[in-house]
C-alpha cells in the first residue's frame, strides 16, 4: 500500500501543458514542479497555474531531461507521462532516483499497444523511436 504523503514535494518530468502537474496540485496539496523544453507549452502552463491560483505551489523550469539540475533526494515524487521513451527507460531509472527521497516513489506512464495489431507505419514510427517496445 502506497502511504499518503502530507504536502509532497513533485517533480513533473516532461510537464507539456501540465494537465498532470495541475491534476497533482489539486488532488495532493503538494509541491509540483514542472520541468520542460517545450516554451510555448510552458507558457500555456503559466496561465492555467496563475487561473487556478495555484502559483504559490506550481513552479515551471524550462530544462531538459536530459540536464536536470536539482538537489539529490529533494523530491517525494517523481511524475513522468510520456517522457521516459525519450531518454529511455533505464536511463531515466538510472539518472531520475537520485532525485528521489529514500523510499518515495517514481511513477511512469506511457503509451501501450491496445491493439494486437497496429498499423505497419504506425509500429515503425513507435520502434524507432522506441527500440525495446517493438
Amino acid at each position: 500500500m502506497i502511504p499518503k504523503l502530507d504536502r509532497p514535494r513533485i517533480l513533473d518530468i516532461g510537464c507539456g501543458s501540465g494537465v498532470p502537474a495541475m491534476e497533482l496540485a489539486r488532488l495532493s496539496n503538494g509541491e509540483i514542479v514542472g520541468l520542460d523544453i517545450n516554451q510555448p507549452l510552458l507558457d500555456r502552463l503559466a496561465r492555467k497555474i496563475e487561473k487556478a491560483g495555484l502559483s504559490d505551489r506550481v513552479r515551471i523550469v524550462k530544462c531538459s531531461m536530459f540536464d536536470i539540475d536539482c538537489p539529490d533526494e529533494s523530491f517525494d515524487i517523481i511524475w513522468a507521462e510520456g517522457s521516459t521513451f525519450i531518454i529511455g527507460f533505464e536511463r531515466a531509472l538510472k539518472e531520475w532516483r537520485r532525485f528521489l527521497k529514500p523510499k518515495r516513489f517514481l511513477v511512469v506512464h506511457e503509451m501501450t499497444w491496445s491493439h494486437p495489431d497496429p498499423p505497419q507505419e504506425v509500429y515503425n514510427y513507435w520502434k524507432g523511436l522506441v527500440p525495446l517496445q517493438g
